[in-house]
């Protein structure tokens, strides 16, 4: 499957396009057209006749949904919610040439990949919980078994080999459900080497899951201290930023402010930019994990 607007390859069921960040299965939005036309005109009233209605700019006839005083530039891919140029700039542009999310669909973004990452928590338990008790079970009863021809040795040989056996029955279980008798009998000789090797890999991804987290919840608060620094800016007419930023200012806290302070705003507005297309790409990477998180998407 590919994305309809930038071409790139998508996991089936994906919502949002890692690479430019529009809604999958939704073609490029266009450009809404004027929503307010100009009042009429009255022959008895000339002054009207100097007076002009129509918007200076190109993009909708709104205004922006988190900064009201700014006239919009563009709309939010998925809700239409109003963004205006500070807003685009800062983080819209990153999901694409002439694409923008607004920070309401962007942490719905983050709580999608929130969401996934605990259905995968709670799955990577129950395997764990099955290979464990399935060990114990199997290889009790075999090592009780063989105890009775080879004595002590027979039962931990037992214990050993149906431990591994009782251990990799989910993996036993799949390959007949999903693949048939013959791989089923394929998976009873390899299911040993292959449970050892899903049980490390299922620990890589829980921990690559708690970054991913971790990185979510970094960017989300970055733009919302990029909200509070636009408006605290406008409604602090004529106080520099240095003052805000500085202990007991407004500012003190804002991670975005000080991002300005020292880097500049055009490297401020780049690494917020950079943060919010990696929720983007954090979501497939999630995704990739298991195939049943895209089914349950699509469910």
């Amino acid at each position: 499957m590919f994305c309809q607007n930038c071409g790139n390859k998508l996991n089936d069921n994906t919502k949002f396009c890692g690479g430019c960040g529009n809604p999958v299965g939704q073609a490029p939005p266009q450009q809404k057209q004027n929503q307010y036309a100009p009042p009429p005109q009255y022959q008895q009233q000339p002054f009207q006749q100097q007076q002009s209605y129509a918007p200076q700019y190109s993009g909708p006839t709104m205004v922006c949904y988190h900064h009201p005083s700014k006239q919009a530039v563009a709309t939010c891919s998925v809700d239409g919610k109003g963004i205006c140029k500070d807003c685009y700039d800062s983080y819209g542009a990153g999901m694409g040439a002439g694409k923008a999310l607004c920070f309401d669909c962007t942490e719905e973004m983050m709580k999608e990949n929130a969401r996934e990452i605990l259905w995968l928590q709670k799955q990577v338990k129950k395997e764990r919980i099955w290979m464990i008790v399935g060990a114990i079970t199997v290889g009790l009863a075999l090592g009780i078994g063989m105890s009775g021809d080879m004595g002590i040795a027979g039962f931990f040989l037992g214990l050993f080999v149906g431990g591994f056996v009782g251990g990799s029955l989910g993996t036993i279980v799949n390959g007949f459900s999903e693949h048939g008798p013959v791989i089923g009998m394929i998976m009873i000789i390899i299911s040993p080497v292959m449970t050892l090797v899903r049980f490390f890999k299922r620990g890589k991804q829980i921990k690559r899951c708690n970054k991913i987290l971790a990185s979510d919840a970094r960017a989300i608060q970055e733009m919302r201290d990029y909200f509070e620094y636009t408006l605290t800016m406008e409604r602090s007419a004529g106080v520099d930023l240095a003052t805000l930023a500085n202990k007991g200012g407004e500012l003190f806290n804002n991670t975005y402010a000080q991002s300005v302070l020292k880097n500049g705003e055009k490297n401020a507005q780049e690494g917020l930019r950079q943060s919010v297309v990696t929720i983007s790409a954090n979501g497939e990477i999630i995704r990739s994990f298991d195939k049943r998180i895209a089914q349950r998407a699509a469910a």
